[in-house]
């Protein structure tokens, strides 16, 4: 995404109007972090847990 891109998203979402240039400063700030997230290695073992749920509708009679 683009600075531009993340600014219209933030303005959408947030309603900020953050401009184009202070996203640009913070993405520049965080880079490294993501890329590092980015780069780290697998856990041997990841836990998964699935939920499922149903949901229907229903009148009362009678009431």
């Amino acid at each position: 995404m683009t600075s531009r891109d993340i600014q219209s998203y933030i303005q959408e979402l947030y309603g900020l109007g953050e401009s184009s240039s202070f996203v640009s400063q913070i993405t520049n700030k965080i880079i490294g972090l993501a890329k590092e997230w980015h780069n780290r290695p697998f856990e041997s073992i990841y836990h998964i847990v699935f939920f499922g749920a149903i949901t229907t509708k229903s009148q009362l009679k009678g009431r």
